[in-house]
């Protein structure tokens, strides 16, 4: 993180908007329409490392200037959501290439994923909802990590929800939301009790101290 923050913040706006445009073209419609070798960038779809790296960039350069490629993020974000699933439908879903537009590392969930940052970051939200959010706002990149580790992932949902497929609509779709809160909730806790864990023993103080290490250094 020091070195990417000293990468957005030694660049103007110009080159920071050149290299914001570069790494959507690249990496978001490259990987998706062009580089079919999926090794070339090895994004794995949005699951790396990488991706990582390049929504850190794009979030800071929206921190520093806004985002300025649009006006309506309503529009935009129902029109991916709609030409998502469309093309999801048109070209087989699962069992063929329909995933195509709904991969994390895809320009329509990447252009919904900040259309939906510039709506909420808009709200106004009354004293109790904004501690709420604080509460779980801190945990929730915890919870994506804990819910797609292998052991998570593989050994402890593959097909475990399988069955929930022959219910009917609506059985589906409540249980879909049931299972995610519960989900969320387990594993906000886990991380929850892990970030104690981490300021009980003094991790947190050890990282920022190494970080202001680095980035004094990079200063010099």
């Amino acid at each position: 993180m020091p070195f990417l923050n000293l990468l957005l913040n030694k660049l103007d706006k110009s080159m920071a908007t050149k290299l914001l445009i570069t790494l959507i073209l690249v990496c978001s419609f490259g990987e998706t329409f062009i580089f079919r070798a999926k090794t070339f960038l090895s994004l794995q779809s949005g699951y790396s490392a990488p991706w990582l790296i390049i929504l850190y960039l794009i979030g800071g350069y929206i921190k520093l200037y806004g985002w300025k490629f649009w006006k309506h993020d309503k529009t935009v974000y129902f029109s991916m959501a709609i030409l998502s699933f469309a093309v999801f439908l048109l070209l087989g879903g699962e069992q063929s290439h329909g995933r195509v537009l709904i991969n994390y590392s895809a320009p329509t969930m990447l252009f919904m994923g900040i259309a939906l940052l510039n709506i909420f970051s808009k709200l106004s939200l009354n004293s109790r909802i904004t501690q709420g959010v604080k509460l779980f706002a801190p945990l929730t990149f915890g919870v994506y990590l804990i819910h797609i580790h292998p052991f998570v992932a593989e050994y402890l949902f593959k097909d475990r929800f399988a069955d929930i497929a022959l219910n009917s609509s609506v059985m589906f779709i409540g249980k879909i939301i049931i299972f995610s809160l519960c989900i969320y909730l387990v594993c906000s806790i886990i991380e929850l009790v892990r970030a104690k864990l981490f300021k009980l023993l003094k991790l947190n103080v050890l990282a920022d101290a190494i970080a202001a290490y680095i980035q004094r250094h990079l200063k010099s």
